[in-house]
């Protein structure tokens, strides 16, 4: 086990100047295998899990399933996964009504402010879609779903 005093701590920080120069590049302030945009790092797990435990995985990493709050946000995560997955998979992200029914969330606890829902979702169809997935069908937007259902997943933590 590693430990250090409090006289032995540094903190740095980024000259914004050597991010432009090409020096350092925003894909390294996050790590191996994570994609980086607007200061966030994002990674596709191409592990089938329920919605809680893609939730928990994400959580390890001191992350969340990622939310989305523009079009372009929404954009860089479809094409994230596109890349990753070689098709629109049908994946997992951060949104879930389950504390309140018609009452969306972000699991991160950003506002709820952007969505792309399809037409006539979030429709709770049965009494028990409480968790949001995107690409439904590989279609371009957003549905709500059975959150014990197995899908792929999308994290994001702050970089």
């Amino acid at each position: 086990m590693f430990s250090c005093s409090a006289a032995e701590t540094r903190f740095y920080s980024v000259d914004p100047a050597l991010l432009l120069s090409g020096l350092l590049t925003p894909e390294g302030l996050c790590p191996p295998g994570w994609t980086w945009y607007e200061g966030r790092c994002y990674l596709f797990v191409d592990s089938a899990k329920d919605w809680a435990d893609a939730e928990k995985y994400c959580n390890l990493f001191g992350g969340n399933l990622a939310s989305y709050h523009s079009e372009d946000d929404y954009n860089f995560i479809r094409h994230l996964i596109y890349r990753a997955a070689h098709s629109d998979r049908q994946s997992w992200v951060g949104g879930n009504d389950a504390v309140q029914d018609c009452t969306w969330f972000w699991s991160d606890g950003s506002n709820f402010d952007y969505t792309n829902w399809g037409r006539g979702e979030p429709d709770n169809r049965g009494g028990n879609q409480k968790c949001m997935d995107i690409n439904k069908n590989g279609m371009d937007f957003v549905n709500d779903v059975d959150c014990s259902r197995l899908n792929p997943f999308v994290c994001s933590m702050k970089a």
